[in-house]
C-alpha cells in the first residue's frame, strides 16, 4: 500500500508542534565546524591553549585577549618560540627529551584549538613550515629525538603464562576473588577483540556512565551437531575512538565458547551474571543446564533482567571486599592489578592493552580482508594500521624466501614478541638497603620535616593532608624508579650468569606458591579451577557447568572470615 503523501498544511503544523521557528537558530547555524571535535579531542586542545595563555601572560599579554575571538594568529617566529618553550618545560616519557611525534601532536592541537576558539585560521604555509621544522631542524639540533616505542606483540604463549600465574602463583598484592574472575575475563576479551582499553575500562572521572554494562551483551544459545548447545554472545563497544553517539552507535564483536577452560570467556561471563542475578529466567545453573533449544530452531536468544541492564559487569571491589553495585572497575585499578600480574610471571618490559591490540592486529592481518580488519579495529585508514600496528620486526623470513626453503617463524615470533622481556624469578620487592636509602632520601626527609612543622603549628587539616599525600606520592615514585632500576640490573646479572655458567647450573628461585597452596585447602574450588587453567582438556557440558559453579562460588564468597571446607557456620553458628 502506497504511503499517504503529506500535505503542505500538515507539514507546517507538524513543524510548529515540534517547536520549529524560522530563523531562530540562524546565528548559531552560521558557525562552521561547531561540533567537529569530540570532547576528548577538545580536552587535549585545551591543555595546549592553557599553556599558551600562561606563556603569553609571562610576556605581559592579557590572558583573555590572547585567545579572544578573531584575534590575529601569532607569526611564525612566535609559534616556534612557544613550541621551544613547551619542549624545554616538559619531560619525555621514552627518554629525558621529548620525541618528534609528541611535539607534532602538540603543535597540531595548538593550531586546531586556536582556530576553534578564536575563529582565526593560520596560513597553511606557516603550519607546514612548523611541521617540517619539528621533524628536521629540532631533530638535527638534538633538542628532540625521533624515537618510537617498539611495537612488541602479545602472543598466545604469553597469554597462557599470564593466566596460569593468576590462578596458581601467590598474588603480588591483594586480589579479591571476584577481581580474579573479572581480570581473567577482561584479559581474554581484550585479546580476542583488539579493543582499546577505554572501550571496556573507564577512567575514574568517566566511570559513572561508562564500562561494560549487561545491556552491551546479547546472548544466544546455538545448536551444535551433537544435539546440545553452546552459548555465544555479541559484545558492543560504545566508547570507541571518534564515536559521537555512544548511546545509539555501537560496534559489535562476536564471541563463542572455546573447548578449553582457559580460553572460554563464556564461563567467566556466566559466573559474573549469576553472581549479579542478571540472567532472565534462570535462578540457578541447573536451570540453565536443563535448557533445550525447541525443535525446529537452531538458536535461542536469551535476555537480561531489566534491573540488570545498566549495571556494570566489571565492578569495583574495595580492599575490604565490598563489591560496588554501580561503580565499574576503573582504569587505575585494572592497570595496577594487570601490571602486578605481569611482573609476577617475570615480565619486566612495558606491556599494555595496546601491546595486546598489536598482537591480534598482526594475526588478523594475515587472515582478514582490509574491510574486515578495519571493522574489527575501528581503524579505517590502512596507512595508520600499517604504521601503528604492524611489528617493528619483519614477519617475512627473507633467508628462506631467497633460498626457496620452508620458512621458519619461531625466531621471528621471539623478536616480535614480549617474551624477550621476561625473566622468571623477577624480584617484586626492593632489597632492605635500597628501601632504607629511600627513607633517608633528602627530599623525603624535607617533606617529613614540613609535615611536622604544619602539625606543630596547628595548620589547616587540608594543608596537612596535602603535604602527607605529596610525601606518599614521592616515596612511591622513588620506590618505583628504584625497583625498575633494580630489576634491570638483576635481569642483566641473571642473563650474564646463564652465559658464564654455560646454562649447566640449575636456577634455584623460590617458588611463590606457598600462600596459594594454603588457599587451595581453604577454597577447594580455587584448586579445581587452577588445575583446569593448566589443562588442555576439552570440557563436556557437565564440566563447563561445574567450572561456572566454582567461579560463582569465588565471586560470592565472603572473605571477611574464611573457614575450612565443611566447617562453615550453619545459621551463623560455628559447627
Amino acid at each position: 500500500m502506497a504511503r499517504k503523501k503529506t500535505t503542505l498544511q500538515e507539514r507546517q503544523a507538524r513543524a510548529a508542534a515540534n517547536g520549529y521557528k524560522r530563523g531562530a537558530h540562524r546565528e548559531k547555524d552560521s558557525i562552521k565546524d561547531e561540533n567537529k571535535h569530540t570532547a576528548d579531542t577538545i580536552e587535549l586542545q585545551e591543555r595546549a591553549l592553557t599553556l599558551y595563555r600562561e606563556w603569553m601572560t609571562e610576556d605581559g599579554h592579557d590572558q583573555r585577549s590572547c585567545l579572544a575571538e578573531e584575534v590575529p594568529a601569532p607569526d611564525l617566529a612566535t609559534i616556534k618560540d612557544f613550541i621551544r618553550y613547551y619542549i624545554d618545560s616538559s619531560r619525555g616519557r621514552l627518554s629525558l627529551k621529548l620525541v618528534v611525534s609528541s611535539v607534532l601532536n602538540f603543535a597540531e592541537r595548538f593550531f586546531v584549538g586556536f582556530t576553534r576558539v578564536t575563529r582565526t585560521t593560520f596560513d597553511p604555509s606557516d603550519t607546514t613550515e612548523v611541521y617540517h621544522w619539528i621533524r628536521r631542524t629540532l631533530t638535527k639540533e638534538g633538542i628532540i629525538e625521533d624515537k618510537k616505542r617498539p611495537k612488541n606483540l602479545f602472543s598466545k604463549r604469553d597469554l597462557i603464562e599470564l593466566l596460569i600465574s593468576i590462578w596458581t602463583l601467590d598474588d603480588p598484592m591483594f586480589i579479591h576473588e571476584r577481581n580474579r574472575v573479572q581480570l581473567t575475563f577482561t584479559i581474554l576479551i581484550f585479546c580476542f577483540s583488539g579493543a582499546r582499553i577505554s572501550a571496556f575500562i573507564p577512567n575514574t572521572d568517566k566511570a559513572k556512565d561508562r564500562g561494560i554494562r549487561y545491556k552491551d551483551i546479547e546472548l544466544f544459545l546455538q545448536r551444535i551437531p551433537d544435539g546440545s548447545w553452546i552459548l555465544n554472545y555479541r559484545l558492543d563497544q560504545r566508547f570507541v575512538k571518534n564515536n559521537r553517539d555512544p548511546k545509539n552507535a555501537t560496534f559489535g564483536i562476536p564471541f563463542t565458547e572455546h573447548e578449553t577452560f582457559k580460553f572460554n570467556t563464556v564461563l567467566f561471563l556466566l559466573a559474573l551474571a549469576f553472581a549479579d542475578n542478571a540472567l532472565f529466567g534462570y535462578s540457578s545453573l541447573s536451570d540453565l543446564g536443563d535448557q533445550e533449544i525447541p525443535e525446529g530452531d537452531d538458536e535461542l536468544p536469551l535476555r537480561w533482567n531489566e534491573e540488570a541492564l545498566e549495571r556494570p559487569i566489571l565492578r569495583a571491589v574495595t580492599a575490604g571486599g565490598v563489591i560496588s553495585d554501580s561503580m565499574p572497575l576503573t582504569r587505575v585499578r585494572f592497570c595496577e592489578v594487570l601490571r602486578a600480574a605481569l611482573q609476577n610471571v617475570g615480565f619486566f618490559g612495558r606491556i599494555t592493552i595496546h601491546t595486546i591490540r598489536h598482537g591480534l592486529a598482526n594475526k588478523v592481518d594475515k587472515r582478514a580482508t582490509e574491510a574486515e580488519r578495519s571493522q574489527l579495529f575501528n581503524q579505517t585508514d590502512p596507512k595508520i594500521f600499517g604504521r601503528s600496528y604492524i611489528a617493528n620486526v619483519s614477519s617475512v623470513d627473507g633467508q628462506a624466501a631467497f633460498l626457496d626453503e620452508p620458512a621458519r617463524t619461531s625466531h621471528i615470533e621471539y623478536l616480535q614478541g614480549v617474551s624477550r622481556f621476561q625473566e622468571k624469578g623477577l624480584p617484586s620487592r626492593l632489597p632492605a638497603e635500597i628501601e632504607h636509602s629511600i627513607l633517608e632520601n633528602a627530599e623525603v626527609l624535607e617533606l617529613e620535616t614540613r609535615i611536622r612543622e604544619l602539625i606543630k603549628g596547628s595548620a589547616d587539616e587540608i594543608k596537612i593532608s596535602t603535604a602527607k599525600s605529596k610525601l606518599k606520592l614521592r616515596r612511591k615514585q622513588l620506590r618505583d624508579e628504584a625497583l625498575s632500576q633494580h630489576r634491570e640490573e638483576w635481569v642483566q646479572k641473571r642473563r650474564d650468569w646463564k652465559i658464564l655458567s654455560r646454562g649447566k647450573e640449575r636456577i634455584k628461585d623460590p617458588i611463590n606458591t606457598e600462600i596459594t597452596q594454603d588457599l587451595f585447602r581453604l577454597m577447594p574450588e580455587r584448586a579445581r579451577l587452577a588445575e583446569m587453567m593448566t589443562s588442555e582438556k576439552r570440557l563436556s557440558m557437565k564440566e563447563k557447568l561445574k567450572a561456572v559453579e566454582d567461579l560463582l562460588s569465588l565471586c560470592t564468597r565472603d572473605l571477611e572470615v574464611v573457614y575450612r571446607p565443611k566447617e562453615e557456620p550453619i545459621n551463623k553458628n560455628v559447627r
